[in-house]
Protein backbone atom coordinates (compact mmCIF):
# COMPACT_ATOMS: atom_id res chain seq x y z
CA UNK A 1 0.00 0.00 0.00
CA UNK A 2 1.35 3.38 -0.94
CA UNK A 3 0.49 6.54 0.92
CA UNK A 4 1.26 9.80 -0.83
CA UNK A 5 0.87 12.78 1.49
CA UNK A 6 0.23 15.79 -0.68
CA UNK A 7 1.01 17.28 -4.05
CA UNK A 8 4.76 17.44 -3.40
CA UNK A 9 5.07 13.69 -2.84
CA UNK A 10 2.60 12.88 -5.61
CA UNK A 11 4.82 14.73 -8.10
CA UNK A 12 7.85 12.68 -7.02
CA UNK A 13 5.85 9.45 -6.95
CA UNK A 14 4.47 9.95 -10.46
CA UNK A 15 7.92 10.84 -11.81
CA UNK A 16 9.50 7.78 -10.21
CA UNK A 17 6.79 5.44 -11.51
CA UNK A 18 7.30 6.86 -15.00
CA UNK A 19 11.08 6.37 -14.81
CA UNK A 20 10.55 2.72 -13.82
CA UNK A 21 8.75 1.92 -17.06
CA UNK A 22 10.61 4.23 -19.46
CA UNK A 23 14.23 3.46 -18.50
CA UNK A 24 16.30 0.31 -18.31
CA UNK A 25 19.50 1.79 -16.88
CA UNK A 26 19.51 1.92 -13.08
CA UNK A 27 20.95 5.40 -12.87
CA UNK A 28 18.06 6.79 -14.94
CA UNK A 29 15.46 4.94 -12.84
CA UNK A 30 17.08 6.33 -9.69
CA UNK A 31 17.22 9.81 -11.21
CA UNK A 32 21.00 10.12 -11.24
CA UNK A 33 23.67 10.31 -13.90
CA UNK A 34 25.70 7.13 -14.34
CA UNK A 35 28.68 8.81 -12.67
CA UNK A 36 26.48 10.15 -9.86
CA UNK A 37 25.10 6.72 -9.05
CA UNK A 38 28.58 5.21 -9.15
CA UNK A 39 29.86 7.88 -6.73
CA UNK A 40 26.97 7.35 -4.33
CA UNK A 41 27.47 3.60 -4.38
CA UNK A 42 31.19 4.00 -3.62
CA UNK A 43 30.34 6.38 -0.77
CA UNK A 44 27.85 3.93 0.76
CA UNK A 45 30.27 1.02 0.48
CA UNK A 46 33.10 3.07 2.02
CA UNK A 47 30.84 4.12 4.90
CA UNK A 48 29.73 0.53 5.48
CA UNK A 49 33.34 -0.64 5.57
CA UNK A 50 34.06 1.74 8.46
CA UNK A 51 30.80 1.17 10.36
CA UNK A 52 32.07 -1.74 12.46
CA UNK A 53 29.30 -4.05 11.26
CA UNK A 54 29.64 -7.74 11.98
CA UNK A 55 29.55 -10.24 9.12
CA UNK A 56 26.00 -11.07 8.04
CA UNK A 57 24.57 -7.93 9.65
CA UNK A 58 20.97 -7.13 8.76
CA UNK A 59 20.67 -3.97 6.69
CA UNK A 60 17.56 -2.16 5.45
CA UNK A 61 17.90 -0.36 2.14
CA UNK A 62 15.15 2.19 2.63
CA UNK A 63 14.09 3.43 -0.78
CA UNK A 64 15.84 0.60 -2.60
CA UNK A 65 14.76 1.61 -6.08
CA UNK A 66 16.13 -0.79 -8.70
CA UNK A 67 18.23 -2.56 -6.06
CA UNK A 68 21.67 -1.09 -6.72
CA UNK A 69 22.62 -0.77 -3.03
CA UNK A 70 20.74 -3.89 -1.94
CA UNK A 71 22.77 -6.01 -4.37
CA UNK A 72 26.07 -4.39 -3.39
CA UNK A 73 25.46 -4.76 0.35
CA UNK A 74 24.38 -8.38 -0.12
CA UNK A 75 27.57 -9.02 -2.10
CA UNK A 76 29.54 -7.84 0.95
CA UNK A 77 28.03 -10.74 2.90
CA UNK A 78 25.31 -8.87 4.77
CA UNK A 79 21.62 -9.69 4.79
CA UNK A 80 20.10 -6.72 3.01
CA UNK A 81 16.40 -6.12 2.53
CA UNK A 82 15.38 -3.58 -0.09
CA UNK A 83 12.18 -1.63 0.60
CA UNK A 84 10.53 0.74 -1.85
CA UNK A 85 7.03 2.14 -2.31
CA UNK A 86 7.05 1.53 -6.05
CA UNK A 87 5.88 -1.89 -7.14
CA UNK A 88 7.13 -1.16 -10.67
CA UNK A 89 10.64 -0.31 -9.50
CA UNK A 90 10.75 -3.36 -7.25
CA UNK A 91 9.91 -5.52 -10.26
CA UNK A 92 13.03 -4.10 -11.93
CA UNK A 93 15.07 -4.85 -8.79
CA UNK A 94 13.79 -8.44 -8.66
CA UNK A 95 14.59 -8.93 -12.34
CA UNK A 96 18.18 -7.79 -11.75
CA UNK A 97 18.52 -9.73 -8.47
CA UNK A 98 16.03 -12.65 -8.42
CA UNK A 99 17.45 -14.10 -5.20
CA UNK A 100 17.35 -10.71 -3.46
CA UNK A 101 14.95 -9.79 -0.70
CA UNK A 102 12.62 -6.94 -1.64
CA UNK A 103 9.40 -5.70 -0.11
CA UNK A 104 6.94 -2.97 -0.96
CA UNK A 105 6.37 -0.45 1.80
CA UNK A 106 6.91 3.14 2.69
CA UNK A 107 9.17 5.17 4.92
CA UNK A 108 6.41 6.49 7.18
CA UNK A 109 5.15 3.08 8.27
CA UNK A 110 7.91 0.49 8.05
CA UNK A 111 6.44 -3.02 8.26
CA UNK A 112 8.98 -4.30 10.78
CA UNK A 113 9.39 -4.84 14.50
CA UNK A 114 11.35 -2.24 16.41
CA UNK A 115 15.13 -2.61 16.72
CA UNK A 116 15.45 -5.33 14.05
CA UNK A 117 18.19 -3.92 11.76
CA UNK A 118 21.90 -3.47 12.42
CA UNK A 119 21.96 -0.76 9.78
CA UNK A 120 19.71 1.38 7.62
CA UNK A 121 20.84 3.04 4.40
CA UNK A 122 18.65 5.64 2.76
CA UNK A 123 20.04 7.22 -0.40
CA UNK A 124 18.22 9.80 -2.49
CA UNK A 125 14.90 9.46 -0.70
CA UNK A 126 14.59 12.31 1.80
CA UNK A 127 14.21 15.02 -0.83
CA UNK A 128 11.03 13.36 -2.08
CA UNK A 129 9.31 13.20 1.31
CA UNK A 130 6.86 15.68 2.76
CA UNK A 131 7.47 14.57 6.37
CA UNK A 132 11.17 13.82 6.73
CA UNK A 133 10.97 13.78 10.54
CA UNK A 134 8.34 11.05 10.45
CA UNK A 135 10.45 8.89 8.12
CA UNK A 136 13.54 9.40 10.30
CA UNK A 137 11.59 8.38 13.41
CA UNK A 138 10.62 5.15 11.64
CA UNK A 139 14.20 4.48 10.53
CA UNK A 140 15.35 5.04 14.12
CA UNK A 141 12.59 2.76 15.45
CA UNK A 142 13.71 -0.24 13.37
CA UNK A 143 17.42 0.36 14.04
CA UNK A 144 19.11 -1.51 16.87
CA UNK A 145 20.75 0.58 19.61
CA UNK A 146 24.11 1.84 18.35
CA UNK A 147 23.09 0.76 14.85
CA UNK A 148 24.43 2.29 11.65
CA UNK A 149 22.34 4.91 9.84
CA UNK A 150 23.49 6.25 6.48
CA UNK A 151 21.46 9.10 4.98
CA UNK A 152 22.10 10.90 1.71
CA UNK A 153 19.83 13.26 -0.14
CA UNK A 154 19.70 16.24 -2.39
CA UNK A 155 19.58 19.67 -0.84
Amino acid sequence: MTMVSGKFEKTWHDRYERWAITHEAEHFIAGWSEKGLSRRLALVLRALSTAGLKPRSTILDLGAGPGTYTRAVTALGHECLGLDYSKKVLQVAKTKHPQGAYIQGEAYHLPFRSMIFDGVICVGVLQSLQSIDEALREAHRVLQPAGFLFLEGLN
